[in-house]
C-alpha cells in the first residue's frame, strides 16, 4: 500500500476566481460594416483621415437608421466613457450613418437597422443606458471584458431578436432582470465574472432556445430554479462560485442535451439526485465544494460519455459503488475531502482511460493488491494522483473454523475473535477433564 496526496478539483483558470468563461468569437477588426458619409481626405501615406474642422455630433434625424436606434448608440457612447476611455472609437458621432461606427454591424435583412454591437475588451464604464433597449433589432450584444457597472437595465428585456447576449467580467451588480426571460431567441446568455445578487430568475425557464447559460462567479444565492429544467436545449450549464442553496432539482435530468454541469463551489446540500443519470451526453460534471451528503448514487454510472467527474469536497459517505468501471471514457475522478470508506472496486481497473484519479482525504477506504497494481501501474505512469490508503482499514482476516468433531458440542462462544483471533469459549463442565491445559 502507499499514500499520496490529495488534489484539489481546479477548472481552468479564469481572469477572477479560478473559473472558466468562454471567449466567443469574432475578431473587432471584422465586426464592423457600412459607409461613412462624410468628408474625408487622404493623407500622404494613402490614409483617409478626418479633417481637423469636422464636429463629433451626429444629427439623429438625419440618420441612416431610425431615431431611436441612433440615439440609443449616442446615449451609450455618452453614458460608458466613449470620449475618454474607450479605447477604439472610429467614426463614433461622426456623420450620418451609424453602422460605420466602430463595433456596429447594420443588415439590410433588417431595413438597415443594428443587429451587432460588438464593443468587448473596449474600457467601457460607468451603467449601461436604458435606451440599450430600442435597439429591438439587436441579434448579438458583445460587451463583455469592459469595467461596466450598476445594475443590467430592464429595458435589455426589449431586445426580443438577440440569440447572443455576453455581458461576463464586468462589475455589474444588482439583480438579474426578470425581463431578460422575454428573450425568447436567445441561444447563448454569459453574465459571469460580475457581482449580480439575488435569486436566479425563474423566468429563465422561458428560454427554450439557451445553449449556454454561464451565470459563474457572482454572488447569487437561493436556490437553483426548478425551471431551469425546462431548458432542453441547453448544452453547458455553468452556475459555480456563487452562494447557491438547497438541493439539486431532481428535475435536472431532463437537461438531455447537457454536455457540460458545472456546480462546484456554492453550498448546495442534500443528495445527488438519482436522475442526473439521465444525462446520457453529460462530458463533464462539477459538484464539488458543496455540501452533499449521501451515497454517491448508483445510477451516476449510466453517464458513459462522461470524461472529468468531480465530486470532491463534499459530506459523501458510504463505498465507492462497482459500477462506476462503467464509466469507460473517464479520463478524472476525483472524490476527495468526503467521508467514503469501504473497499475500493476492482472495477476500477477498467477504466482504462484514466489519468487523474483523487482519493484522498476520506474515510477508512482499503484497497486489493490488483487495484493498488493498476493506479500504480497505469495511473501513475503519466504523473498522476493515486491512492491514499491505510493498511489498518482492512478488515481482520477470518479465523479458520474449529474441527474438534462431537469435543464441541456444548461449547458455546462468548466473544471474539478479538485483533488477535482469540476467541473466549464458555466448556461445559463434562469436557473440562479432556483438556490438556499445560503448555
Amino acid at each position: 500500500m502507499f499514500a499520496v496526496r490529495y488534489y484539489w478539483p481546479t477548472e481552468i483558470p479564469s481572469v477572477r476566481k479560478g473559473f472558466v468563461y468562454e471567449s466567443f468569437g469574432g475578431s473587432a477588426a471584422s465586426c464592423c460594416v457600412g459607409r461613412v458619409h462624410h468628408d474625408r481626405s487622404i493623407n500622404r501615406s494613402g490614409r483617409y483621415r478626418t479633417p481637423a474642422s469636422a464636429q463629433e455630433v451626429t444629427d439623429c434625424t438625419a440618420a441612416t437608421i431610425s431615431n431611436a436606434e441612433c440615439d440609443a448608440l449616442v446615449d451609450l457612447y455618452n453614458a460608458t466613457g466613449g470620449a475618454a476611455t474607450w479605447v477604439s472609437k472610429a467614426n463614433w458621432l461622426l456623420g450620418d450613418n451609424p453602422c460605420g461606427w466602430y463595433g456596429v454591424t447594420c443588415s439590410n435583412a433588417t431595413g438597415g437597422s443594428v443587429t451587432l454591437l460588438n464593443l468587448y475588451n473596449n474600457k467601457l464604464s460607468n451603467a449601461i443606458p436604458a435606451s440599450i433597449g430600442n435597439l429591438t433589432n439587436l441579434q448579438v450584444l458583445n460587451l463583455y471584458n469592459n469595467d461596466l457597472s450598476g445594475a443590467i437595465p430592464t429595458e435589455i428585456g426589449n431586445l426580443t431578436n438577440l440569440q447572443t447576449l455576453n455581458l461576463f467580467n464586468n462589475d455589474l451588480s444588482d439583480e438579474i432582470p426578470a425581463s431578460i426571460g422575454n428573450l425568447a431567441n436567445l441561444q447563448t446568455l454569459s453574465l459571469s465574472g460580475n457581482d449580480l445578487s439575488g435569486a436566479i430568475p425563474t423566468e429563465i425557464g422561458n428560454l427554450t432556445n439557451l445553449q449556454v447559460l454561464y451565470l459563474f462567479d457572482n454572488d447569487l444565492s437561493g436556490a437553483i430554479p426548478t425551471e431551469i429544467s425546462n431548458l432542453t436545449n441547453l448544452q453547458t450549464l455553468y452556475l459555480s462560485g456563487n452562494e447557491l442553496s438547497g438541493e439539486i432539482p431532481s428535475s435536472i435530468g431532463n437537461l438531455a442535451s447537457l454536455r457540460g454541469l458545472y456546480l462546484g463551489g456554492n453550498g448546495l446540500s442534500g443528495a445527488i439526485p438519482a436522475p442526473i443519470g439521465n444525462l446520457a451526453n453529460l462530458q463533464s460534471l462539477n459538484l464539488s465544494g458543496n455540501d452533499l451528503s449521501g451515497a454517491i448514487p448508483t445510477e451516476i454510472s449510466n453517464l458513459t460519455n462522461l470524461q472529468t467527474l468531480y465530486l470532491s469536497g463534499n459530506e459523501l459517505s458510504g463505498e465507492i459503488p462497482s459500477s462506476i468501471g462503467n464509466l469507460a471514457s473517464l479520463r478524472g475522478l476525483y472524490l476527495g475531502g468526503n467521508g467514503l470508506s469501504g473497499e475500493i472496486p476492482a472495477s476500477i481497473g477498467d477504466l482504462i482511460n484514466l489519468t487523474f484519479l483523487g482519493l484522498n482525504p476520506n474515510g477508512c477506504l482499503w484497497a486489493s493488491d490488483a487495484v493498488t497494481a493498476f493506479v500504480t501501474g497505469a495511473v501513475d505512469q503519466v504523473g498522476t494522483n493515486g491512492l491514499a490508503l491505510d493498511d489498518a482499514c482492512m478488515p481482520a482476516p477470518t479465523p479458520a473454523p474449529v474441527v474438534c468433531g462431537a469435543l464441541c458440542e456444548g461449547v458455546t462462544v462468548l466473544e471474539g475473535p478479538n485483533e488477535c483471533g482469540v476467541v473466549k469459549v464458555q466448556v461445559p463442565s463434562g469436557l473440562m477433564g479432556l483438556l490438556d491445559l499445560s503448555v
